[in-house]
């Protein structure tokens, strides 16, 4: 709920002489993930023009701590850190509720700050989430990985990754397999014969061999799967 309302001031609410979105664009059918490539001098905040930067890694600099940015009355000092750098040009602010608790921006109150810090940690990207989950389906967590294999499938079949599969079966040996348009799955042994996953399942039940679905990145399933 958050990060809903933190998308919406995002776009519609006026926070620093204009929404986020006036240049922090963001517009996934132009590839504009929180730049459209324009640059601001922040009305003479900032020592010379920078280009606005995209808002994709925000999620990343959790874990820098510790800040005196701009006018904060409060040097907040520092905790576990990691390498890296915090927000901001020159990387000197540590997280995002400090950022935009800036006087520079005019946000109503403090929940509306924190919300547009959620809406941010999630902020679209050129990959979907579901790009990087992995799980591997055993003989004794059918019911936990069932649900996560429905949900990879479902975002293959739309299109947000790339589906593939590794396994090791009695019938097939070591295979790697990838899914297709149809909701089948292209093996990778001799003829690539094609599998459903209700077959791929039952193999998992009845062999004790398991079975790991990853989504990879579009269009990288052939390279990674190795099957044509």
């Amino acid at each position: 709920t958050d990060q809903a309302i933190g998308e919406n001031i995002y776009f519609n609410v006026s926070t620093d002489g204009g929404t986020c979105d006036s240049c922090h664009e963001l517009d996934p059918s132009q590839n504009f993930f929180g730049t459209g490539g324009g640059s601001t001098s922040e009305g003479g905040v900032v020592s010379q023009e920078f280009k606005v930067p995209h808002l994709r890694n925000m999620y990343q600099k959790v874990g820098m701590f510790g800040s005196n940015f701009h006018d904060l009355s409060i040097i907040y000092p520092p905790g576990p850190q990691i390498k890296g750098f915090g927000y901001l040009h020159d990387g000197a602010v540590d997280t995002l509720d400090n950022f935009f608790g800036n006087l520079v921006f005019n946000f109503p109150n403090a929940a509306d700050v924190r919300r547009m810090s959620e809406f941010n940690m999630v902020i679209d990207s050129n990959l979907k989430p579901v790009v990087g989950q992995q799980i591997t389906l055993t003989t004794s967590n059918p019911g936990t990985a069932g649900p996560r294999i429905d949900l990879l499938i479902a975002r293959g079949l739309a299109g947000d990754c790339d589906l593939v599969l590794w396994t090791s079966t009695a019938e097939f040996g070591v295979v790697s397999a990838r899914q297709l348009g149809s909701g089948l799955f292209r093996t990778s042994v001799p003829g690539n014969p094609e599998v459903n996953d209700a077959f791929i399942r039952n193999r998992v039940a009845t062999t004790g061999e398991p079975v790991t679905y990853t989504c990879t990145p579009p269009g990288n399933g052939v390279r990674l799967s190795q099957v044509p």
